[in-house]
């Protein structure tokens, strides 16, 4: 969990494409209105500070990439 400018911002997870590699203007994917997010902001992995073991059902993104014949399914 981060504190910016007093508000807190949780970690989210945005379903995205950025291909074979990641380079820096990937960076932005997931932001909305980003040409690489597909769909912006599916679920928070953490909205506590503590360590441990985080999950998040990402079944209908990889349903999704599937169908769309993306070989990839990326977050």
């Amino acid at each position: 969990m981060l504190k910016v400018d007093g508000d807190t911002t949780y970690c989210t997870v945005s379903h995205i494409v950025y291909g074979d590699s990641l380079q820096g203007f990937h960076w932005f994917a997931g932001d909305e209105g980003d040409s690489l997010t597909l769909e912006s902001n599916i679920g928070y992995i953490s909205t506590t500070p503590e360590v441990g073991f985080r999950e998040l059902d990402v079944a209908q993104q990889v349903i999704d990439d599937i169908s769309n014949n993306r070989q990839h399914s990326q977050y």
